[in-house]
């Protein structure tokens, strides 16, 4: 199977950062935010509105002690961050639920390389290796084949700045002979892989159930309420016990 190579640079990413980035994502994805103890670990969720629907599908990676970015799907990336932008300055009585929080639509910086195939993992660390100290760049592993991550393993992606994009596939391609997939070509497979994937991209503002996405979030989320199977309603933001049912749709035609 060898190497592939496949630019995810369509997709958005947004960097999510400060003291309380860890309790805003809990409170706004149905990801195992607790499970992200890993630096550059990856983790898939979904983001729902307060009707229980699909904002989008994301994955969150681990990218400081501080800070996490979100991969969002390039169709929904603008809207994703008007919705965690419009809960991240909510307040009750007792102030700023999420006072050290910076967000960051940071899409047109970052570039996002997928590796996978048979040498992914000596490829993924000539990489590495060929970067340190010359470009910053984060290199994730997936531990297992989950929305963006093509079965069999091993597949790795590379978060690296724009500008040095076009310098890092060069690479891959002269010293690692990695061919180059297509994002067709790339959708397509995860089509095969995943039953759910070829509807992964039309998930926006339909229940998880309706689209095969129901395992990312059933009994992964205290905060969602589920009934007859479907996440009825949810809190947008709670601190304690106490929950502030958010209601933004209205700004969005939500």
């Amino acid at each position: 199977m060898g190497t592939h190579l496949c630019d995810l640079s369509s997709s958005g990413v947004l960097r999510i950062a400060g003291d309380d980035a860890a309790a805003f994502l809990k409170t706004m994805t149905s990801v195992d935010i607790d499970a992200c103890e890993e630096l550059l670990s990856v983790h898939e969720g979904l983001v729902l509105n307060g009707e229980g629907c699909i904002v989008d599908a994301v994955e969150i990676v681990r990218s400081g002690t501080a800070e996490y970015l979100v991969v969002a799907s390039e169709e929904n990336t603008a809207e994703l961050f008007e919705w965690l932008d419009a809960h991240a300055t909510i307040s009750d009585e007792r102030g700023a639920v999420f006072p050290d929080l910076d967000i960051d639509n940071a899409s047109e910086r970052i570039a996002l390389l997928m590796i996978f195939g048979e040498h992914a993992n000596e490829a993924f660390s000539r990489v590495l290796e060929a970067c340190e100290g010359r470009v910053a760049v984060i290199g994730c592993t997936y531990t297992q084949a989950g929305m963006y991550g093509i079965p069999p393993l091993p597949a790795h992606l590379l978060v690296a700045p724009v500008n040095a994009a076009s310098a890092i596939g060069d690479f891959l391609l002269d010293a690692c002979e990695a061919d180059v997939w297509s994002l067709e070509e790339y959708v397509e497979e995860l089509s095969r892989a995943n039953a759910y994937e070829k509807r992964l991209y039309e998930a926006a503002y339909v229940k998880p159930g309706q689209v095969g996405l129901e395992h990312l979030h059933l009994g992964r989320h205290e905060r969602i309420a589920v009934v007859d199977g479907e996440p009825a309603d949810r809190a947008l933001a709670n601190r304690g016990d106490q929950r502030l049912a958010v209601r933004r749709r209205g700004e969005f035609g939500l």
